[in-house]
């Protein structure tokens, strides 16, 4: 079966493209035949490409007989449109770009949107505050094309998402739900648990941006008994640092592989208040046996149970939330037994052999 996947770029900019790494290596393991199609090829930070994938020119996507053709971002509408003419093309959609302007549904003023992709109105709402509010959401503006994809991908009659939440979103946007397939993500098996207690407690693994909400987060955390580390890089890491310098109980840790900071943690605070397609931070915690506080937004209720593995608490209840961090780092038998849950729920639903069974169907290979 000849398979082409085609994105937008292979540079390694974040979630989008290192899911497309993990698609090309699994779908691999299937004994596929799999080119690549980039409408822009840069030559730093590349994302890996198998030895055995070809990446494809843009006359030989139109050229080539494909079995499936895999769509994940564009900016080639033309091109796209004329794939689409084929039953044999899939999209899948990461985030909300394809329905918001703003690429996040988030309002200007920091809350979450519920509504469909309506030209006029979303003009506005993309069009407010923008140079007050740089930080969050970060896409650029200069060529407005959401209404010209939502239409494009409305004549492709196969879809993919990660989550419910997506589901949902494309069903509000005129998708009919019976072509949309959901594709649980999946993450590596990872050794036994540790034994608690581990050195760090609380730990934010993520982009330090504003719809991450680890900076409003921290500003709450004052005076807290456990420790509260934090990976990652972002528009946010100045403010964070100055908090850091106020309470050494803040650790500031820039960007690294996350690993080794799993295994040290009892917990995940999982901060973010825009609506998360997915979360895959929370799952990847979940595997090295940790339980995830978090607030109730986009795809997250998902993979989060509460009480089960973790606690699930409503958008905007710090109050809560940090209640329950703070039981999980005094409580070492809770946080034990919801980390082991933790583990077993994301081996049992998002597991790589869940990952490939859910493609094999998508793309016909049973």
């Amino acid at each position: 079966m000849k398979i082409l996947v085609y994105s937008r770029t292979n540079e390694l900019i974040g979630g989008v493209e290192r899911f497309i790494e993990a698609q090309i290596d699994s779908l691999g393991t299937l004994g596929l035949d799999i080119s690549i199609f980039f409408e822009d090829f840069v030559e730093t930070r590349m994302m890996h490409i198998p030895l055995a994938v070809e990446v494809l020119t843009k006359n030989e996507v139109l050229e080539g007989s494909f079995d499936n053709i895999v769509i994940h971002k564009f900016e080639d509408i033309e091109l796209v449109d004329r794939l689409s003419c084929s039953s044999k093309a899939i999209v899948v959609v990461h985030d909300h770009e394809f329905y918001c302007k703003r690429g996040h549904k988030f309002f200007p003023n920091n809350t979450n949107c519920n509504q469909p992709f309506n030209s006029t109105l979303c003009s506005v709402c993309s069009g407010f505050g923008l140079k007050k509010k740089e930080d969050f959401p970060y896409l650029k503006f200069e060529k407005d094309n959401t209404a010209e994809k939502l239409g494009t991908i409305k004549k492709i009659d196969r879809f993919v998402v990660i989550s419910n939440h997506m589901k949902e979103n494309l069903i509000l946007n005129g998708i009919d739900g019976s072509v949309i397939s959901i594709a649980r993500p999946f993450v590596p098996r990872q050794a036994e648990i540790a034994s608690l207690p581990r050195e760090t407690q609380g730990l934010y693994v993520g982009q330090l941006i504003k719809g991450k909400g680890i900076l409003k987060f921290s500003r709450k955390y004052q005076g807290r008994r456990w420790k509260l580390s934090i990976v990652g890089t972002g528009k946010d890491m100045a403010n964070l640092k100055k908090l850091n310098e106020k309470d050494r109980n803040i650790e500031i840790l820039g960007f690294q592989n996350p690993a080794g900071f799993y295994k040290e943690s009892n917990f995940v605070v999982f901060t973010s208040t825009w609506s998360e397609p997915f979360g895959l931070v929370g799952i990847e915690a979940m595997s090295f046996g940790l339980p995830v506080v978090a607030f109730n937004v986009g795809g997250v209720s998902d993979w989060l149970k509460h009480g089960e593995n973790g606690f699930l608490v409503d958008l905007g209840d710090y109050e809560s939330f940090f209640y329950f961090c703070d039981k999980l780092s005094s409580d070492e038998k809770l946080a034990k037994k919801l980390g082991i849950n933790a583990k077993n729920f994301v081996m049992e639903n998002f597991a790589f052999e869940n990952y490939i069974s859910d493609w094999e169907n998508i793309l016909g290979c049973k």
